[in-house]
């Protein structure tokens, strides 16, 4: 909604004084160029009880701008050591939006999130790059991204599970005699 809209008058005597502005709301919420439906009509100035003007005699249009958004943290997956300095971004929070609405990833935005380094510990540091708003998201359409380039934030590497197989080098050991076994190490 809009109130307060400066409309530009016709028909005035010249020499009149006398302005107008309107309360109304555009054709939809949405950034770009939208019809506007005037909802009041106030006339102002010496010469105003001259004239009136009803608010479906005005007609025109509003741009309504995007908005501008800053990222302010990011939040990324814990993992199991994998030898990678993968992360997996869960989100990002954004300063600027409108009341009620949420940024969904993927849809709305992209970003790259990877860890320092890949070895095992907790409140590692993980780089969160890469920002970008997607251009045609169900959102992000009426918003453009401000900065940051790249955000911090902390995550943990826990230890991956290994498991050892045995295996017999000599299937069938009579009593007595020594048995070899054959260790293989992997990681779950």
């Amino acid at each position: 909604a809009f109130t307060g809209v400066k409309l530009d008058l016709e028909g005035v005597v010249t020499g009149d004084g006398v302005t107008a502005t309107a309360d109304g709301a555009a054709a939809s919420k949405d950034a770009g160029d939208q019809a506007f439906t005037a909802t009041a009509v106030e006339l102002s100035g010496a010469d105003k009880d001259n004239y009136f003007l009803a608010p479906d005699r005005v007609s025109g249009s509003v741009t309504v701008s995007k908005r501008g958004l800053t990222a302010t943290s990011a939040q990324v997956a814990n993992k199991t050591y994998d030898k990678t300095t993968n992360a997996t971004l869960v989100g990002i929070e954004f300063d600027g939006l409108a009341d009620g609405e949420s940024l969904v990833p993927g849809d709305d935005y992209t970003a790259s999130a990877s860890f320092e380094s890949a070895d095992v510990g907790e409140g590692k540091k993980v780089n969160v790059t890469s920002i970008a708003l997607v251009t045609d998201g169900p959102v992000a359409k009426n918003y453009f991204y401000r900065g940051p380039s790249q955000l911090t934030t902390p995550a943990n590497i826990t230890q991956a599970e290994a498991t050892i197989e045995l295996t017999v080098d000599n299937s069938s050991p009579a009593y007595g005699e020594t048995v070899t076994f054959t260790a293989t190490q992997s990681l779950a």
